[in-house]
């Protein structure tokens, strides 16, 4: 046996050499069946009534670089091999010659991405398809693995401020692990590559934020920093104010919906239409509302750090996001928050059932992060939450969030030091 209580790996240094064995990856994953398929598959056998059914352990962890990925190979695979695949994930990419050649159809696709693939085995598909089950896929896993993006260190404005003396503009910014220590086994930005091994490393490409507005029609604008997504800077987007009346190139009067990608090309570092010749690669980041607001309006409401979670193994829902106020005005606080959250079928649904409804407070506006509206529940999976809110007492004064749901995905360990 070859393992730490955290990590598999074959042991070189006995003879002969030891490693990866079933025990080994019992022990790191705490998994008691001896079956190679159900360990490499992540699934495991539940009585249902009687009746036993097949369902997913969620005990890989999806960022760990070395793990079971779906491939036909009867071999040991190398790290080109992996590339191949993406390295088990399924990555929405746009672009002629892609999955997604229609930008309605990729943004659908954005947030339910970045899931694991596990593989189904031999003649998975009763065609002759075969994702074959290799224990030594394991050779490597590191059950502590975490994603290149760190959303904690990350900032994502939901709204700007327009007319302001003196201002310059508005910043995005991703945090990216990016050392071995703080990935610690996971796929780094250099690791994965735009159509495998021999295409172009993600830290070659661009970041890029795509503004969708629109319901039956959609406008799509697209942004992107102008250097090397792994460059110093490369993780950053501002846009300037344009003769304080808002962002350059965008609709001052829009609700955008936001979604963060890495583009083949840095040719709009203002916000411009999408060409012809556009590749873009979804990240595993939420999608996010942004609109800008005048600076005369006395007193608006914000809401960030909104996510939704699906749990398959716990059939649960688990929602969050943070409700915060900016004034202008004599209102500094507002002791009493109103809430609603619906199941929504889409991001113009108003008709979805109710999931729940209450009141957070006191809230100021020196902190964004003051109240947080959190709920945790077993409904039908919808495809989006509607978040409504309003401050009692201030007529008028609501705001609405449409948040995606997506996987629930595995949990990254303590916050980690390198941020960039």
């Amino acid at each position: 046996m070859s393992h730490t209580s955290t990590t598999i790996y074959i042991d070189t240094n006995t003879d002969p050499d030891t490693g990866v064995s079933v025990a080994d990856v019992q022990s790191v994953l705490h998994r008691g069946t001896g079956d190679v398929g159900l360990l490499c598959s992540d699934q495991e056998w539940y009585d249902n009534s009687g009746t036993p059914t097949l369902r997913y352990a969620e005990t890989i962890n999806p960022w760990a670089k070395y793990k079971p990925v779906r491939s036909n190979l009867l071999a040991i695979l190398t790290d080109a091999n992996r590339q191949d695949v993406y390295f088990g994930m399924s990555v929405p990419i746009y672009g002629s010659g892609y999955a997604y050649t229609n930008l309605d159809n990729f943004i659908t696709a954005y947030d339910s991405g970045w899931s694991y693939l596990r593989p189904r085995g031999k003649d998975y598909d009763g065609n002759g398809g075969n994702e074959w089950y290799r224990i030594l896929d394991f050779d490597g896993y590191n059950h502590e693995a975490r994603c290149f993006y760190y959303p904690n260190g990350s900032t994502l404005p939901s709204e700007y401020v327009y007319g302001q003396t003196g201002s310059v503009g508005c910043t995005w910014s991703l945090g990216l692990n990016t050392t071995s220590a703080n990935l610690k086994g996971g796929i780094g930005i250099s690791d994965i590559k735009l159509d495998g091994s021999s295409g172009t490393a993600f830290s070659s490409l661009y970041f890029g934020l795509l503004f969708v507005t629109g319901t039956t029609t959609k406008t799509y604008k697209i942004v992107t920093s102008s250097v090397a997504f792994g460059q110093t800077g490369g993780n950053e987007i501002s846009i300037a104010e344009q003769n304080n009346d808002g962002l350059t190139g965008l609709d001052k009067t829009a609700n955008y919906t936001v979604y963060s990608v890495l583009c083949n090309s840095n040719t709009r570092t203002t916000p411009g239409n999408v060409a012809n010749t556009d590749v873009f690669v979804a990240l595993p980041v939420e999608s996010f509302s942004f609109d800008q607001i005048t600076v005369a309006t006395q007193l608006v409401l914000m809401l960030t750090n909104a996510s939704a979670k699906w749990d398959d193994t716990s059939v649960k829902l688990t929602v969050s996001v943070y409700v915060g106020m900016r004034s202008t005005g004599g209102t500094h606080s507002i002791q009493t928050i109103l809430y609603t959250i619906q199941a929504a079928s889409s991001t113009s649904d108003t008709t979805g059932t109710q999931l729940a409804s209450g009141s957070v407070g006191p809230i100021n506006d020196t902190d964004p992060l003051t109240a947080q509206i959190y709920y945790q529940g077993r409904p039908t999976r919808p495809n989006y939450v509607r978040v409504h809110v309003e401050a009692y007492g201030h007529s008028g004064v609501e705001k609405t969030q449409y948040i995606a749901v997506r996987e629930g995905g595995f949990p990254n360990p303590d916050p980690p030091s390198d941020i960039t």
